[in-house]
Parts: structure tokens; C-alpha cells; sequence
């Protein structure tokens, strides 16, 4: 999958379920260029909670 960083920066909480659910890596574009890659950790899956739970399981 392929997004811009606007676009990336509005939906990053759902991005980062997708990529959780799918074990699919997200290519971040700037001006149609690749500039971050985000994939999902090696190994288990992990849950990631927000800023209030601030913490992450493995």
C-alpha cells in the first residue's frame, strides 16, 4: 500500500490496525516520493495502545 504523508498524518490510528491485520508494509510518499517505510514488527503480533495506555505488548 502506498499513501502520502497528509494522508498518512490523518488516518495514522487506522494505518497502523491495517497494518497489524494485513502484515503488509505502507509505503509514505512526499511529492511522489518514497521518504518512510512502515511495517509490521517481526515475530508475534503486538497490541498498540494510544497515548492514555501508552504502552506496547509483545
Amino acid at each position: 500500500m502506498e499513501m502520502s504523508v497528509i494522508d498518512f498524518k490523518a488516518k495514522c490510528t487506522r494505518v497502523f490496525h491495517t497494518i497489524k491485520k494485513e502484515r503488509l508494509p505502507v509505503e509514505i510518499t512526499r511529492r511522489g516520493k518514497v521518504i518512510a517505510i512502515v511495517q509490521p514488527a517481526p515475530g508475534k503480533d503486538i497490541s498498540v495502545r494510544g497515548t492514555q495506555g501508552s504502552h506496547l505488548e509483545r
